[in-house]
């Protein structure tokens, strides 16, 4: 894993630790551009998100749309306090 990618994951934990409940892909992606103040592509992004997910880092539900929804759980939130 290279620096951009630990930045990106950092801030995809911290964009959701800021938040209560759920939140959807477009929404974080979103945070995680306004964080960072740079682009972030689709590809970056999804592999931060499919690395936290493989971790147990978060927690999704799948929306009444047929939708995930993520939210950081209580791994999330120690491994963040370790990055």
């Amino acid at each position: 894993m290279n620096n951009r990618q630990k930045q990106i994951i950092k801030t995809l934990l911290e964009a959701l630790s800021d938040r209560e409940g759920l939140c959807s892909e477009t929404v974080i992606h979103g945070m995680i551009v306004i964080k960072l103040g740079e682009r972030v592509t689709l590809n970056e992004f999804e592999e931060a998100l499919r690395f936290c997910d493989s971790q147990r880092w978060l927690t999704s539900l799948r929306s009444e749309l047929n939708t995930l929804l993520w939210k950081i759980n209580s791994n999330g939130r120690a491994a963040l306090s370790e990055l």
